[in-house]
This record gives structure tokens, C-alpha cells and sequence, in this order.
């Protein structure tokens, strides 16, 4: 089995153990990880938004990373309760 079919294989646990919003958000940091990294090495500017165009597709926006929360602050998560 090769990289990629292990990858695809614990991809396909992730969703079967966990919620699938927890699948979404580590494949969208992977993403967005993996595109800021290559842009940080071909010495493009990584701060702020990011577009990507799509072609004759959906383009994506990759926004500029968020300020840190106050601590009054609080985010809910995908299930409802506070995290």
C-alpha cells in the first residue's frame, strides 16, 4: 500500500470514527497549510488573503489568519456546545 492509499485509508476511518466536520477541518488545514507553505517557498506574501483561481471551476479564497480570541471570547463547535 502506498502513501496515498494509506492516507486515503485513514481519511476514510477519520470520517467513519469521528463527526464529518472533523474530516472537513483536517482536510481544509492540509489544504491551507500545504498552499501557504508553497507560496511561502516560491517567496510570495502569505499574510493576507490568498486566492487561488479555479479555471473554469470554483475559485478559493483563503482568508488571512484570525486574531487570537479575547478570553470573553468563545467559538461554538460544529456539535453546538462551546469549545
Amino acid at each position: 500500500m502506498n502513501a496515498s492509499d494509506k492516507f486515503t485509508q485513514a481519511f476514510d476511518d477519520l470520517i467513519d470514527q469521528e463527526w464529518i466536520n472533523t474530516a472537513l477541518q483536517v482536510v481544509t488545514g492540509i489544504f491551507v497549510g500545504l498552499t501557504v507553505a508553497v507560496c511561502e517557498n516560491a517567496g510570495h506574501e502569505t499574510n493576507g488573503e490568498m486566492r487561488i483561481n479555479g479555471g473554469d471551476e470554483r475559485d478559493i479564497t483563503i482568508h488571512a489568519a484570525k486574531q487570537a480570541p479575547r478570553n470573553d471570547e468563545f467559538r461554538t463547535s460544529a456539535k453546538g456546545s462551546g469549545v
